[in-house]
């Protein structure tokens, strides 16, 4: 399954796109499938996704692209920035997880919160450029 996230443009127009993730019904940490979906094909994606962006504004400096990976009740942020002109730096994020035991949801479930708030700013950041 695939989720995308990007600005909405008439028919005739392009629309931009910020983000895209990846998600899977069941976590498996070290799977086959999660490692092949978490890493190259993501990547890649964002890698294009970053390029149009920077096409598209005409400078690299401040422009990300954003990727999530999203197994189970395990998540984990992926950004695509450019340090430099011709260098591409993928950078994962911290794995957070929500607890499926009802006792620690409070203490647990506010870091994936604030992870989801702050990507959504960075994009809203990236959209105002």
């Amino acid at each position: 399954m695939r989720l995308l996230v990007r600005d909405t443009a008439p028919s005739h127009e392009e629309s931009l796109e910020y983000g895209e993730g990846e998600m899977k019904i069941r976590y498996e940490q070290n799977g086959a499938k999660s490692m092949t979906e978490g890493s190259l094909k993501l990547f890649k994606t964002l890698k294009d996704m970053l390029d149009h962006l920077i096409l598209k504004n005409n400078d690299f400096r401040g422009i990300k692209a954003f990727g999530i990976v999203h197994s189970g009740l395990t998540m984990q942020v992926i950004t695509a920035d450019r340090p430099h002109q011709y260098i591409t730096r993928i950078s994962r994020g911290k794995e957070l997880r929500i607890p499926s035991n009802v006792e620690k949801f409070g203490t647990e479930v506010l870091p994936v919160l604030v992870q989801i708030w702050q990507l959504k700013q960075q994009i809203l950041k990236i959209y105002r450029i």
